[in-house]
């Protein structure tokens, strides 16, 4: 009778044993299934930030940055790209604030000479934070710059719908760079831009883009700030 006992024992927790297992590994799968769906595929990260780059223009054409508080119109048939810092001007201190930049595209998809002409034109706009409420070109020379004041052909300073601005376009046989600082009480907009950077890529000509100067122009005058 006690060896009968023990061994209805022993198959008692062998069966409780193999119960437990089983609960154990189901639970080992849903949390593994879980996390599973939590994590996105490298498709999905892809597909995240596509859109996140997405433009997206009300029926005005109108650019917004920095939640709203940065508006531009753009040329007909123009669109853009967002990104948190990617599309800031690149600034020598690495210390400013981009708060947003974008990537300003005309109609046509013109190479440039970068990339062996596989990377095209644009125009950059990055809103900052203005942490010492300076004036445009003291922004720039102190703070984006660290100290050194920019280089140019042609040098002004304006008003642009009531926003202090600052100026400076370089300008030779070999390359035309246009930017504007644009500053209202704590945020700086800086745009940037290369319209002309001449190279041969496969017998073509690439890199004139001085046309779209003008679009360039009505792009900066229709810029609000609040």
């Amino acid at each position: 009778m006690k060896q009968q006992q023990k061994g209805f024992t022993l198959i008692e927790t062998l069966l409780v044993l193999t119960l437990v297992a089983l609960i154990g590994l189901a639970g080992w799968y849903v949390w593994s299934k879980n996390q599973e769906d939590k994590t996105p595929t490298s498709d999905t990260k892809k597909q995240t930030h596509t859109a996140k780059k997405q433009s997206v223009l009300d029926e005005n054409n109108v650019l917004r940055l920095a939640s709203d508080s940065v508006a531009l119109t753009l040329p007909e048939k123009w669109t853009y790209e967002v990104d948190t810092e990617g599309y800031c001007p690149m600034s020598a201190t690495g210390d400013v604030d981009c708060i947003e930049g974008a990537w300003v595209l005309p109609d046509e998809k013109l190479p440039t000479i970068y990339g062996s002409g596989t990377e095209h034109f644009g125009v950059r706009v990055g809103v900052y934070n203005n942490t010492h409420q300076r004036s445009p070109q003291l922004w720039l020379e102190q703070d984006f710059d660290g100290g050194l004041a920019p280089a140019g052909d042609v040098v002004s300073h304006a008003r642009i719908n009531g926003y202090d601005a600052y100026f400076w376009k370089t300008s030779s046989s070999e390359i035309t760079e246009i930017n504007y600082v644009i500053a209202h009480e704590n945020k700086v907009v800086y745009i940037n831009t290369r319209t002309y950077e001449v190279e041969v890529i496969d017998g073509k000509t690439v890199g004139d883009f001085r046309k779209f100067e003008p679009q360039i122009d009505a792009l900066v005058k229709s810029i609000k700030i609040n």
